[in-house]
């Protein structure tokens, strides 16, 4: 087996917290993609959900746990770009072939969208949206 499975060490933030980084001065700050994750860290946790950090040549933020299966795979971005795009799809990939899951999930600040790679799928998700949901 690659990779491992640590406790998740996010440290929960409240949500007036992530909001104060609305206001213009501080919205591109380089702690709001560390806010943003503890926000949805936050919202799985609210709901019950086992959360875990992986790390394996890559990273994922929240394997989530139902019984002794991982059941999902979340990754969080604030703003998915060139810059970390195929840093932040090739964890997914990596971690979905080791826990031969189909699909994976990215949640973004702004749009929803789909990715296909070697028959996996990705699932890009609005914040708003996927909080809306109920996760």
């Amino acid at each position: 087996m690659t990779g491992r499975i640590v406790s998740n060490e996010v440290f929960p933030l409240g949500f007036q917290e992530f909001l104060a980084f609305k206001n213009k001065e501080n919205l591109f700050s380089e702690n709001i993609g560390r806010i943003f994750e503890n926000v949805v860290y936050l919202a799985l946790r609210r709901k019950g959900e086992e959360v875990f950090y992986w790390k394996g040549k890559g990273e994922v933020d929240f394997l989530v746990r139902k019984g002794t299966k991982i059941d999902r795979l979340i990754n969080v971005c604030w703003e998915l770009n060139k810059n970390n795009e195929k840093r932040e799809l090739s964890s997914l990939c990596e971690a979905m072939e080791q826990f031969n899951l189909a699909d994976a999930q990215i949640i973004v600040s702004g749009y929803d969208d789909r990715v296909k790679i070697k028959g996996k799928k990705i699932v890009i998700t609005n914040f708003f949206s996927w909080l809306k949901k109920g996760n």
